[in-house]
């Protein structure tokens, strides 16, 4: 199948297609004679793989682990699960730091609605002391 169809069975945009290539996330497709690429079914199960991993969280570089764990490089779940497990950790810590930086940031604009000037902003007071 053509790029075009490729794109379309994996609902995945032609340039992302092109990107993934040159990342080593997908290998390089055969050409025909007027150069045009070729791709297999198998490239539609490795696009659909690339998008769920990055809808779960993981980057573009835990996913070309992942598809290197996927093509045989480890033998057993427990590598997977403990990598997996990595990501989860760092996605926990983010929430928390999110979760923080909302309270701040809600608690300031809350303490702007009292301030009548920008003399005594508490938002850019704040972002001043930084």
């Amino acid at each position: 199948m053509t790029i075009g169809v490729l794109s379309k069975k994996s609902e995945t945009d032609a340039q992302t297609i092109r990107y993934y290539e040159r990342l080593g996330l997908m290998s390089n497709p055969e050409r025909t004679e007027s150069n045009y690429r070729l791709y297999n079914e198998a490239a539609v199960f490795r696009l659909r793989f690339i998008k769920r991993a990055k809808e779960t969280g993981f980057s573009l570089n835990d996913i070309k682990i992942l598809l290197g764990m996927a093509d045989g490089k480890v033998r057993r779940c427990k590598e997977v699960r403990e990598f997996a497990t990595t990501r989860l950790d760092k996605i926990q810590s983010q929430i928390r730091n999110l979760k923080s930086m909302e309270r701040t940031l809600s608690s300031l604009v809350t303490q702007c609605a009292r301030s009548k000037t920008l003399k005594d902003c508490p938002i850019l007071d704040e972002l001043i002391k930084a």
